[in-house]
């Protein structure tokens, strides 16, 4: 009698993770303490913890169980995996590790080499990339309880606060700061008055700075200010669709990451069976 061969059941690390988060979410923490010991790839193990985060109904018991079960670098790791993505374990961390997590991916994005991206560098070493990265993380962090602390700390020689205003000045075509749209503007294919006929003229509106927590009554004075000083550096539209290009193209290789590394390296093999054709 020809004995039958028996099936080989393989486990799902994001399964098996997944289960503990819901039954012990202490233990599925536990699992993340070390990169790639959970058998998940960095944007898995991302993932897992913004779940177990959600296990919590009090952000400070969460917060606690973060600090009692992962190193600061550790948390730091994680939520730079994520990036600007939406995550619940942002609004958990110290204000520190999302600082800090905003650094790396600046960093991995455009290379650490261009300059000093600590809160020390040097005064006019901004680069066009510095305040669009900023920019696609505060529309994410703006809704933290001390989003106006995080405002003010400085990045290569300017602070968050004003590099959104850089970004959103840039962005807007670098219009008069006090120009108000008239009534109707958006609805009309209304033409700048620099002499190109083919670019409609910008305008600075509320819900730009609104939307990224920058609702003081003096914003407005500040990015002239900061204009005044030469502070406020104006960059071409190539620049900033470059810049905008390569986070876009970051947030698009999160959202499809595989997240175990089963599946990763199976991604990698086929990669390399399609390249030897």
């Amino acid at each position: 009698m020809a004995i039958q061969p028996q099936e080989v059941i393989m486990s799902n690390p994001m399964n098996d993770i997944r289960a503990l988060v819901l039954t012990k979410p202490i233990t599925a923490l536990e699992r993340l303490r070390y990169p790639g010991e959970s058998g998940l790839t960095p944007m898995g193990e991302a993932n897992v913890l913004d779940e177990v985060v959600g296990q919590f109904a009090d952000p400070a018991v969460a917060r606690r169980a973060l600090d009692e079960n992962l190193t600061r670098d550790r948390q730091i790791e994680l939520i730079a995996a994520r990036g600007d993505l939406p995550s619940s374990a942002a609004f958990v961390v110290d204000q520190d590790v999302v600082f800090e997590a905003l650094i790396r991916e600046h960093a991995e994005a455009f290379g650490d080499e261009q300059h000093d991206h600590s809160e020390d560098g040097f005064e006019g070493g901004v680069l066009v990339a510095d305040p669009f990265v900023i920019l696609a993380w505060a529309f994410k962090y703006h809704e933290r309880e001390d989003w106006p602390e995080l405002l003010l700390r400085s990045i290569g020689g300017l602070t968050v606060r004003e590099h959104l205003l850089v970004a959103i000045w840039n962005d807007a075509g670098c219009p008069q700061v006090f120009e108000e749209p008239p009534v109707g503007h958006g609805e009309e294919d209304e033409r700048s008055d620099g002499g190109d006929d083919d670019a409609p003229k910008a305008y600075l509106t509320d819900d730009m700075f609104d939307a990224v927590g920058l609702n003081s009554p003096e914003v407005r004075d500040d990015l002239v200010a900061l204009i005044a000083k030469g502070r406020a550096v104006q960059m071409s539209r190539v620049e900033i669709d470059e810049a905008k290009l390569v986070i876009a193209e970051r947030r698009y290789k999160r959202e499809t990451a595989p997240l175990s590394s089963d599946a990763a390296r199976g991604g990698s093999e086929q990669t390399k069976d399609e390249l030897n054709f």
